[in-house]
């Protein structure tokens, strides 16, 4: 894939930023299909994509800015611009996630009802974003030389095309597994929740440990790492829910 997909004058458009925003346009896809199978009204269905979206988009994005700093202080001016330079997808998430806690909040409503009508369009767009970020070689893998069979040549931020381990394309395989599942093995919301924390969180949280130049922040973790542990640990949380909930409807239909 070419890094830049197409230019606006003399400004490149990179295949990381289209892709992402397609995935973005696919997970919003997905949620308004989810909420329309559900029953809920158009009303209902465009309140929780503005909740999701707005901010998941501008958290991801903060998140990113913030990554960046604490990489290279003070070097983040050329991060206004809007497109180029990056979105973080954990941080993306666990932003959209806030929103729709607040949505629920708002309404009293099933807090884990809205995850589970999230979870199909964030594995999916997840998936887009990682084959972005390998065209662009953004959290490219470690080299590997001499090259093993399993090493494809990949190039990295600054250009550099060697054997590398498969970081982004294994991350975008687990996320288009997870969304699978969900789509069509788990009917369950906070099932299909915890299948999304534990495969893309703490699974894409032990990738990255093969990941360059990855900058600890704290406990030897990343920024990112720790973004993707504190969804698996979500993920770990819901999966404890699953059999409480199923308890309770059992003794709900006991009940004369």
């Amino acid at each position: 894939m070419p890094q830049v997909a197409f230019r606006l004058g003399a400004e490149p458009v990179f295949t990381y930023t289209v892709l992402v925003y397609l995935g973005l346009l696919t997970a919003v896809l997905l949620l308004a299909r989810e909420g329309w199978r559900r029953g809920w009204g158009r009303l209902r269905v465009l309140e929780m994509l503005a909740w999701a979206v707005v901010p998941g988009v501008l958290g991801g994005r903060a998140a990113y800015v913030l990554e960046t700093w604490l990489a290279v202080p003070g070097q983040v001016g050329h991060l206004a611009q809007p497109w180029g330079d990056g979105l973080s997808l954990p941080g993306g998430i666990l932003a959209g996630a806030g929103g729709l806690a607040i949505l629920a909040a708002w309404h009293g409503r099933s807090f884990g009802e809205f995850l589970g009508a999230a979870a199909p369009g964030a594995a999916l767009a997840q998936a887009m974003g990682w084959l972005g970020a390998a065209a662009h070689g953004a959290q490219a893998g470690l080299a590997v030389v001499p090259r093993p069979w399993w090493a494809p040549v990949m190039r990295d931020l600054y250009g550099q095309a060697l054997p590398r381990f498969p970081l982004q394309y294994l991350a975008a395989v687990l996320c288009l597994g997870a969304w699978a599942l969900i789509s069509w093995q788990l009917r369950s919301d906070w099932a299909r929740v915890a299948c999304f924390g534990l495969l893309t969180g703490w699974g894409i949280c032990a990738l990255l440990w093969g990941a360059e130049q990855r900058s600890v922040v704290w406990a030897g973790l990343s920024a990112d790492q720790l973004g993707y542990a504190l969804i698996g640990v979500l993920g770990a949380a819901s999966a404890l829910a699953v059999p409480r909930r199923r308890t309770m409807l059992r003794r709900a239909k006991s009940l004369p």
